[in-house]
Formats: C-alpha cells, structure tokens, sequence
C-alpha cells in the first residue's frame, strides 16, 4: 500500500532486473551516476512502497541488493521489473551547465527568433551530449554545444539557440516551428577550438 511519504516528484534511479541466489537478494541496473543510491541503509521507492537497502555490493555495471523484509526468492520474484525512485528534491544540486536528463526530457527546443522547433525527448550522452527532439512527429539531433546555445531556462521549461547555417536543415528542422515544450543544454564547439564540455548528468 502507498504511503503518505512516497515521493511526490519521482525521479527513476535504478530498475529491479531479476531475483539473485534464494535469500531474497534482486539484480539492479543503477540509472544513477551517485552509488550512494545503492548503499546500505539507503531508502528507495517501488510502487509507492519504501524499500531500505539492507546489504549492497556492485556486481560490473549493476548492484546486487537485499532490502530489509525480503528474506526469500519468492519475495523477490516480487519485485522484478520494478522501477526505483527517488524524490526530486533528495538530488544533489548540479553545477553551472549541468543538468539531469529528466529536467531537459519534455522540455521546448526555441530560436533566437522565437521558432519552436520541438520537444526534447531524450538525451544522447556523448562529448558533447545531443538533444534528442521531436520535430513535426520525427526525431531529430541537435549537439548541446556552448557557441550557440543562448539560454537555458529550467523553470520556463525552454531552451533558445542560434545554430549556425545548416544545422537545422541537416537535423531536418528546418521550416516552420512546432508549437511544443523543451529545455536543454550545451558544451563548447570545435570552433572554440576549447575541450570544455557540458556535463550532462544522469540521475
């Protein structure tokens, strides 16, 4: 049964892939770049239910985890597929140009002249990251790079660039702007001829 305490902003940090071994211990793959999401003592949500992190240890690019009340395969079984969170205000504030992917994921792609080009779909991490975004119904890339970024408006939910000649019409966005939402971010371009990147990070 839900609880009073459950998240009311749920942010996905990890899903149950399956049972491990018969003490009731489940195989996690982490959508978190923070472990200590995963440490004992740690609490997670699944269902509306708190679930506390008795036991953990990595296991290559997953967690195995025992939670305290789940003392038996059966019990386990339970829990497989099952999708962990935590809430929003629980995450560590980011530095400037760092964003977690769900504040950028729903969020109006703009130009400086005020076009709506799309919505922000997803997040290709990368050096530098890309935007996914629906456009018109298709999907398009555009690279979060700082030298036409222009703004990057979390509470206005939108994101403004002033892409170089081509861009657009190389991601298929050229044209007239789709009424939508968005938001997103950018790491310096080659022309800068800087390393510096946007640091996009997951939850």
């Amino acid at each position: 049964m839900s609880s009073p305490l459950s998240p009311a902003d749920p942010v996905l940090v990890g899903r149950v892939i399956r049972p491990r071994g018969l003490r009731g211990e489940v195989i996690v793959e982490p959508l978190s770049d923070h472990p200590s999401r995963f440490e004992a003592g740690a609490e997670l949500w699944l269902g509306g239910n708190s679930l506390i992190v008795a036991k953990a240890r990595p296991d290559k690019e997953r967690w195995v985890l025992l939670f305290e009340g789940v003392t038996s395969r059966d019990e386990a079984e339970e829990l497989r597929g099952g999708e962990l969170v935590v809430d929003a205000s629980s995450l560590p504030l980011l530095d400037d140009d760092r964003y977690y992917f769900h504040d950028l994921v729903g969020c109006c792609l703009e130009d400086s002249g005020g076009t709506r080009l799309g919505t922000v779909t997803g997040v290709v991490p990368g050096t530098p990251g890309w935007l996914e975004i629906d456009h018109d119904g298709k999907t398009a890339l555009v690279p979060m790079v700082r030298a036409f970024l222009r703004e990057v408006d979390l509470e206005g939910n939108r994101i403004v660039i002033d892409p170089p000649a081509g861009l657009l019409e190389a991601s298929g966005m050229a044209g007239e702007g789709v009424v939508s939402e968005g938001v997103a971010g950018a790491a310096e371009d080659d022309r800068a001829k800087s390393s510096t990147r946007v640091e996009v990070d997951a939850v």
